[in-house]
């Protein structure tokens, strides 16, 4: 006979985690593998479902981990900014409403940006690069209302690296002011 304290309960769901297969269901139905019908019941679903284990029921034939394929990976950075840390494929979401967001896109990933702004503003800076033909795409899709977001290439620079960069450039613009007094 079993005892019955070797039998535990499944393991409750958070809410970071339904809203982390809420957004896996969203990508999966802009990816075409769920039509409008699927994702409504699916993201009902997600919010009504206790254990993580019925979660993962709602992903099982949507995931791309488990099909083998890689997808980026977004981490909260510091003050409310995000960072894409991998680059394959997908559309993210980047919804800012009376506040603001940062986004920080590898280099060597192709980014496809659209972006919508009320009373508010987005701001891309991807610089020059020359991404790999065939490589990875990120979509990135920024909706912002009294608010905005700044989207650029690279990782966030350290508060001593900051530093040490707008020392160069302070130095730099005193040499030029020097070398400006000195022509006839």
């Amino acid at each position: 006979m079993s005892d019955p304290s070797d039998q535990l309960p499944a393991l409750r769901a958070s809410d970071a985690e339904r809203e982390q297969t809420a957004e896996l269901l969203r990508g999966a139905a802009s990816e075409g593998r769920l039509d409008v019908e699927e994702l409504e019941d699916r993201l009902g679903s997600v919010y009504t479902v206790r254990t993580r284990t019925e979660l993962e029921r709602l992903i099982a034939d949507v995931d791309p981990q488990r099909l083998g394929l890689s997808r980026a990976i977004v981490t909260p950075g510091q003050r409310g900014g995000l960072t894409v840390r991998q680059g394959p494929g997908g559309d993210r979401w980047v919804i800012s409403i009376m506040g603001g967001a940062e986004v920080r896109v590898p280099h060597g990933v192709e980014v496809q940006v659209t972006n919508f702004a009320l009373m508010g503003g987005n701001g891309v800076e991807l610089g020059d690069e020359v991404t790999p033909a065939g490589g990875p795409v990120i979509r990135i899709r920024m909706v912002s209302v009294m608010g905005g977001t700044g989207l650029k290439r690279g990782r966030k620079l350290s508060k001593q690296e900051r530093k040490e960069k707008e020392r160069r450039e302070a130095q730099q613009l005193q040499e030029e002011q020097q070398s400006r007094e000195l022509e006839p």
